[in-house]
């Protein structure tokens, strides 16, 4: 059985009353697409990002015989106020849950939560559960703070005792080390690594040793850190809590 653990939708559009930092979405003349545009975002969707009937054909097509499914990484725009996010993270989540009702054993759907009120965040994952979904997506950084700050371990332990998978998607975060200019090119390396050792070094995998969470890309070069660091914590006398992810 092959299984397509990333692969991203977004709601073909937003309510008429939205707030007006929601996204929205644009017809594109001559075409069943959609333009997504979310402040400076400009993204063109084809059918299969927001039709099920067109992921389904699309899997057949590529002999992938059941999608994970999570919103397209610029949906979690952490800078909205946290109302807003929260407001957004729904809407999204009720996209989720509709595409998986079409084909439930071949689509397979996470949600969003609002990571920057992450009292809101742990909250809202009993809903995550009561609407069928597997699991969350959140980003490799929240406003460029680690996701392993201690300020965030209440939500982890929220997901490990609901059983929630958390999926952590590498994106850009400023840094003086790097010009953004460069961060579409190594964000994934980067990022990802960053993510899973803030896990560990913060104290997150070790008090969540059950916790259901895997990485975009494999950590980036995370992996590439894991003998030396084994090495190092081995002569310390310590034990790894490291954390491995699926490619």
């Amino acid at each position: 059985m092959i299984v397509d653990a990333h692969a991203h939708f977004l709601p073909s559009g937003y309510p008429d009353d939205a707030p007006a930092c929601f996204p929205h979405m644009e017809p594109i003349d001559g075409s069943a697409d959609r333009l997504l545009v979310f402040d400076k975002m400009r993204f063109a969707a084809k059918e299969v990002f927001f039709q099920a009937e067109r992921r389904v054909e699309a899997m057949d097509a590529a002999d992938i015989d059941a999608e994970v499914i999570s919103p397209m990484p610029p949906l979690l725009r952490y800078d909205l106020p946290p109302a807003d996010g929260l407001a957004l993270a729904r809407h999204v989540n009720d996209t989720a849950a509709e595409l998986a009702a079409y084909a439930p054993e071949r689509i397979i759907p996470l949600g969003m939560v609002p990571m920057q009120d992450p009292d809101a965040a742990a909250d809202e994952l009993a809903a995550i559960r009561q609407r069928g979904l597997a699991g969350v997506e959140i980003a490799s950084n929240i406003l460029g703070d680690s996701i392993g700050h201690e300020r965030f371990l209440p939500f982890f332990q929220e997901a490990q005792r609901q059983g929630i998978s958390v999926f952590v998607h590498a994106m850009p975060s400023p840094t003086d080390r790097l010009p953004m200019s460069g961060m579409g090119t190594y964000v994934v390396g980067i990022e990802g690594a960053f993510a899973a050792a803030s896990l560990i070094l913060g104290g997150t995998a070790a008090a969540c040793p059950d916790l259901r969470i895997s990485f975009s890309h494999a950590a980036g070069g995370f992996p590439l850190m894991l003998p030396r660091a084994n090495y190092f914590w081995a002569a310390a006398g310590t034990r790894s809590h490291a954390i491995w992810t699926a490619p």
